[in-house]
């Protein structure tokens, strides 16, 4: 006997685990006729009033079941604050796509057009400085798979390009954008062309044929000028300086030291920047002993191989605070040569913008950070003007300057 169908099991879901819920609408790819045999259900669960929005993971009837729980209120927070700014609208899109469950209502409808009208205003513009910088980081992913060493780093350096790429295409033609497996799906929709050359192009480099995704990456960035690297500049603010007296060595931190010089390695990390609505930022604070410091880092971690940026901060979020998180806008990326307690290290630093989904998490003043199950750690909220009140740092270097101009 097969499986029950998921619109009759996401019903039962509304009744038995939601019975106060209001509306309900049923998302997932058998609205689309994509499904497959791992589908899930994505379950948007509203009530009339809640103290905060939440979203779980759970089976019902062979199903596996996301359920994204809200009143009007905070689905509309989500709708703009979160998917908006973000430029992924996976929520408004689950709401206007969706079925009504148990029955179509006037309440319904309402977030249904809601949902629309923020599909119709489109995402937040790319500015001139994003599209350039983002042109420039394209172009060192193109570079790194001109002649990779071997075919475990081109594989590599090729899941972010697509990632990045794909999001560049999207927000630089001011369209909504799109993540992992949905990024042909919606080029598929937007182009068919551009999408069989798409698929073409990363189908062969993954073979190890690189040259039309090279030609691929040209032609999307040309209407913005292109490839960019020579020309390319990025002025650090005036005040990262130092006078003769203070510690002539570069400092950051990785996420564990560097145990000894036979495991010294370049090592790729993705950080996460998570504002709050009071504009402090979520920190790890921590302290080197050696240099008698204290100071304030993003959380985030290694990236894996195989594992684009985006999932590296998903994934490390989860493991460190165990919430999961919204992945928005590649927003700069760092070469960082530091030591922390007297050891030396080389990271290269993805940062994106990410949001928690649970609305009520920025409610707390801190969380715990988790390491293989035991809270090692305390992630806290700071504006740049506490961090500098504390008289403490904030690494990697260059960090403040982006802080700065996202106020």
């Amino acid at each position: 006997m097969g499986k029950r169908s998921p619109f009759e099991v996401a019903k039962e879901v509304l009744e038995t685990k939601y019975p106060e819920a209001v509306v309900g609408f049923v998302g997932g790819s058998f609205n689309r006729n994509e499904e497959t045999q791992f589908s899930d259900i994505d379950l948007v669960v509203v009530y009339s009033k809640l103290k905060s929005a939440w979203r779980e993971s759970f089976y019902h009837s062979g199903w596996p079941v996301e359920a994204f729980v809200h009143d009007p209120e905070t689905l509309l927070y989500f709708f703009n604050e979160v998917d908006g700014k973000d430029g992924t609208p996976s929520l408004p899109m689950m709401v206007l796509e969706g079925p009504c469950i148990p029955s179509e209502s006037e309440l319904g409808k309402d977030l249904k057009n809601r949902a629309q009208q923020v599909i119709d205003i489109g995402p937040p513009e790319w500015g001139k400085d994003v599209i350039y910088h983002n042109r420039y980081i394209i172009t060192d992913l193109i570079d790194d798979i001109r002649d990779p060493r071997d075919g475990i780093e081109a594989n590599a350096v090729l899941g972010s390009l697509h990632e990045t790429l794909g999001n560049f295409y999207f927000r630089a033609n001011g369209k909504w954008s799109a993540s992992r497996k949905h990024i042909p799906r919606k080029l598929k929709q937007i182009d068919p062309v551009l999408y069989e050359n798409w698929v073409t192009a990363f189908s062969e480099a993954y073979g190890g044929n690189f040259d039309k995704v090279i030609q691929l990456a040209t032609l999307i960035t040309k209407p913005f000028g292109g490839l960019l690297f020579d020309g390319y500049r990025r002025e650090a603010p005036e005040g990262w300086r130092m006078n003769g007296s203070e510690e002539p060595t570069r400092a950051a931190v990785a996420n564990a030291p560097i145990s000894s010089p036979e495991n010294l390695k370049i090592r790729p990390l993705a950080l996460a920047l998570i504002k709050n609505q009071q504009g402090q930022y979520l920190f790890h604070k921590s302290y080197d002993k050696v240099k008698n410091e204290h100071f304030y880092r993003p959380l985030g971690g290694g990236i894996e191989f195989s594992e684009s940026g985006k999932i590296a901060v998903e994934r490390e979020i989860m493991e460190e605070l165990n919430q999961r998180v919204h992945v928005g806008d590649l927003l700069t990326s760092f070469e960082n040569i530091f030591t922390f307690e007297g050891r030396r290290g080389h990271e290269v630093i993805m940062l994106y913008a990410a949001s928690f989904v649970s609305a009520s998490v920025y409610e707390l003043p801190e969380l715990d950070i988790y390491e293989s199950g035991e809270v090692v750690a305390k992630a806290v909220w700071r504006s740049v003007e506490n961090i500098k009140f504390e008289n403490a740092k904030i690494y990697p270097l260059g960090l403040e300057g982006v802080l700065l101009e996202h106020q």
